[in-house]
């Protein structure tokens, strides 16, 4: 079956939501089911939980599984939900992908953790080549098969693994689903120092180069096929998508989050940068004309962008930056004091389709039950 409910969250740390946010999880999995069934998909972001091993990047070291184990078992959140990881070697980035059992389960040829595997799984899929469509027949690295997590843990678990090859920081899921393509991804943070540039501007290169190949493969085996992307993006795209900007007599808007003076705890050092790479980290430039081209190469709709043009409208007794337009909101203050990004807001995280008609997305909301002050600093977006 097709999903038709998705949930995308940047968690922060899934042991840390297990320890403490698990009643906040299960109202947000009440209040995204529109029966008494859990939503579709529910893709979660920055899970930071270590791998088993290099070679077993699918799969959580058992230390971790252990401490979120009642996250997935009977009675849990996740109980309705088959498992797939894709994390590092170290407790950093990471990703979990949840597929409710109703939609009939995933095979391997189902599932990819890279752009490369994703390319190669829609090629096998149509039964073309690399060369039938265009693409450069130069592979990555052999891959490296992986044991399957159903035959080092109990099936109780729930938790399904694949001989794919994976990002090495868990970072790209793909599922192709009888008439819908799935992307979910952590995108790396632009961070302020040129090794960090170059690995997003690599990132953003390997996406837009993804998207291509899944086109050019689609349009060789004469298909049309619905794609979604879900996760935590890491950018803004405009103005728009950050607080505390104003527009002065002339009608030009200026940005908190673009102006480093205002928006850096620490006077950074924009004088040794380039003016692409200036501005908070998912605000600069560089990120907002690759990820606005990657949208026009794409053919991609914002989703929530084109429901909420001007941002939420049903929420009259809230201040303008209370709304809920932000998915990261900055962490609260202690002792009476205002921390510096207290109030604050981003919109990192989305939703974006291809070959889906806008009339048929029913609703896309943000949920901010689980507030900076319990640990987390993302608010799920729910769409059906």
């Amino acid at each position: 079956l097709d999903p038709t409910s998705f949930v995308t969250w940047n968690c922060n740390g899934l042991l840390s939501r297990a320890k403490g946010n698990k009643q906040e999880i299960h109202q947000l999995i009440t209040s995204t089911s529109s029966s008494s069934s859990s939503p579709d998909v529910i893709v979660l972001q920055e899970v930071r939980l270590k791998a088993t091993s290099p070679t077993r990047r699918g799969e959580p070291c058992r230390e971790d599984l252990q401490k979120i184990e009642s996250l997935f078992a009977s009675g849990g959140p996740f109980h309705q939900h088959e498992q797939f990881w894709s994390l590092a070697d170290t407790r950093y980035s990471g990703t979990l992908t949840l597929l409710h059992k109703r939609l009939g389960g995933i095979q391997d040829n189902m599932a990819a953790f890279s752009t490369q595997g994703a390319t190669d799984l829609l090629l096998n899929k149509f039964g073309l080549t690399r060369k039938d469509v265009g693409l450069s027949e130069t592979l990555s690295a052999p891959k490296k098969q992986q044991a399957s997590i159903k035959s080092f843990f109990s099936t109780s678990n729930n938790t399904t693994s694949t001989s794919q090859e994976h990002d090495e920081q868990g970072r790209f899921q793909f599922f192709s689903f009888p008439n819908l393509d799935l992307i979910h991804t952590y995108v790396p943070n632009h961070g302020t120092k040129p090794e960090s540039f170059q690995r997003r501007e690599d990132w953003d290169k390997s996406m837009l180069d993804f998207l291509q190949a899944r086109k050019a493969i689609l349009e060789k085996a004469g298909v049309s096929r619905k794609l979604l992307w879900a996760g935590d993006l890491n950018v803004a795209r405009d103005y728009r998508d950050g607080t505390h900007w104003t527009v002065n007599t002339e009608g030009q808007v200026d940005e908190w989050w673009t102006n480093e003076k205002k928006c850096f705890s620490k006077p950074g050092d924009a004088d040794n940068r380039s003016p692409q790479h200036c501005g908070m980290p998912s605000f600069t430039p560089a990120e907002r004309t690759r990820f606005n081209n990657i949208l026009k190469q794409g053919q991609l709709l914002d989703v929530w962008r084109e429901l909420h043009p001007e941002g939420s409208t049903t929420h009259g007794h809230l201040s303008k930056w209370e709304r809920p337009d932000y998915t990261w909101r900055g962490t609260l203050g202690k002792n009476g004091k205002k921390a510096k990004y207290e109030g604050t807001g981003q919109r990192l995280d989305y939703f974006l389709t291809n070959n889906i008609p806008m009339e048929r997305v029913k609703n896309v909301k943000f949920w901010d039950m689980v507030r900076p002050e319990k640990g987390s600093f993302a608010a799920p977006i729910i769409a059906r």
